[in-house]
């Protein structure tokens, strides 16, 4: 007969070592998990061209818009963000079409009227507009430990802060990570 405290030396030992193996899984997990401020707080970098420009973007699950073209998600940019890699002519041209809602002057510019997209949208107090959007080369971003890289994403461009802390400056559509 096996004594009984061998029994419990076993029935323990395997205890400790069900214990450190749901620890080892639970860690996993939670090491890998997103977790609310990785969404809030994501360095994006953006290439248009020989320009490079780094800026903070927030995951946002209600971002739906769509480029019509591609139907790729549409980032939404600060337009004081697109100052930093845009030709200075081609952003003044961009700002003005912004303000005065005209696309007209953009799509005589032959340096920036092949990047230029129209994305439609409906929001509280618009039923049915049209944001004005430039595709770029490339965005890259970390999130999760994991880098993702998007070729010639559309941005559609805000003159509005996003943010009124100006914590981030890009709207990053959650449908990319799913």
């Amino acid at each position: 007969m096996i004594k009984i405290s061998v029994i419990i030396n076993i029935v323990i030992g395997f205890l400790i070592l069900y214990t450190l193996f749901i620890i080892s899984i639970y860690k996993e997990i939670f090491d890998t998990n997103l977790k609310i401020q990785d969404l809030l707080n994501i360095k994006v970098n953006l290439l248009f061209g020989d320009k490079k420009y780094s800026c903070v973007g927030f995951i946002d699950t209600g971002n739906n818009l769509c480029d019509p073209l591609t139907q790729k998600p549409v980032f939404i940019i600060d337009l004081d963000v697109i100052k930093n890699i845009l030709p200075i002519n081609c952003f003044e041209s961009l700002n003005k079409s912004i303000s005065e809602n005209n696309v007209d002057e953009l799509l005589n510019i032959p340096e920036i009227s092949k990047y230029i997209r129209l994305v439609p949208f409906s929001s509280l107090g618009k039923a049915n507009g049209l944001l004005i959007s430039i595709k770029i080369d490339k965005i890259t971003l970390k999130l999760n430990k994991v880098l993702y890289k998007f070729e010639n994403p559309v941005l559609g461009i805000s003159n509005q802060k996003l943010d009124g802390r100006n914590k981030y400056q890009m709207i990053i559509p959650f449908k990319l990570f799913v």
